[in-house]
């Protein structure tokens, strides 16, 4: 039942795995789209300014236009 599929291709640094996650999550409760998460979490990690290439890591499997949804609690 997995929509999508987002992680590495290789292996990734901790500081750079944080930013990622930090900035990607941020987007989607943000509602942004899946795809749009993504790049707003590959371009954080390449902005650091570092030389850091593991922003080329990050990879997306699914509709890049999917959204996250929350499930409401019953009344």
């Amino acid at each position: 039942g997995v929509g999508a599929f987002v992680g590495s291709l290789w292996e990734v640094r901790d500081a750079s795995a944080r930013i990622f996650a930090e900035n990607f999550y941020g987007s989607l409760l943000d509602q942004k789209t899946i795809g749009e998460a993504m790049q707003e979490g590959r371009r954080a990690v390449e902005q650091r300014g570092d030389g850091d290439p593991t922003w080329l890591a990050y990879t997306l499997y699914g509709n890049p236009n999917a959204v996250v949804t929350r499930d409401q609690p019953a009344a």
